[in-house]
């Protein structure tokens, strides 16, 4: 089955973007200011629009030997292969798990929006590993990874 959805983070988008255009727009007015060196104040909003160029979306596909998750303009990208996963489950994660790539109780958690995710269970060189995927459609993706799996 192939699956392919790319979701964007309104909030992470609009937090980078305000926070930017609060960093250049104080470079411009603060750079006559001695004590502040230009660098200081004109890399905080370049390292902030970087990031989320970085974070602005996920992608979660099907590939033929496993599931691929790509964040923003692709330079964070994992893999799973199918042929080490045990079990999946659609579960609900709570709000202070937050957003990005996490580590949690419940395993590496990672999402761009909401609170919904599904939860794979595999095995890495004889070690059972837990990873969520967030999106905003479990069911869609429980289906295609269940086919994918020939479960």
């Amino acid at each position: 089955m192939n699956y392919s959805k790319t979701q964007y983070g309104k909030l992470i988008i609009s937090l980078f973007a305000i926070i930017s255009l609060i960093g250049f727009l104080s470079f411009f007015f603060l750079r006559q200011v001695d004590e502040i060196p230009p660098l200081v104040i004109f890399g905080f909003p370049v390292i902030m629009f970087l990031t989320g160029l970085l974070f602005y979306k996920l992608n979660v596909s099907m590939e033929k030997d496993g599931v691929r998750l790509k964040y923003g303009i692709g330079l964070i990208s994992l893999k799973f292969k199918m042929d080490e996963v045990e079990s999946l489950e659609s579960i609900k994660t709570p709000w202070y798990y937050g957003l990005g790539i996490r580590i949690t109780p419940k395993g590496i958690l990672y999402n761009i929006q909401g609170l919904k995710a599904v939860r794979i269970h595999y095995l890495k060189d004889g070690k059972s590993k837990k990873v969520m995927i967030g999106t905003d459609e479990p069911e869609e993706l429980m289906k295609a990874l269940n086919s994918a799996f020939g479960k």
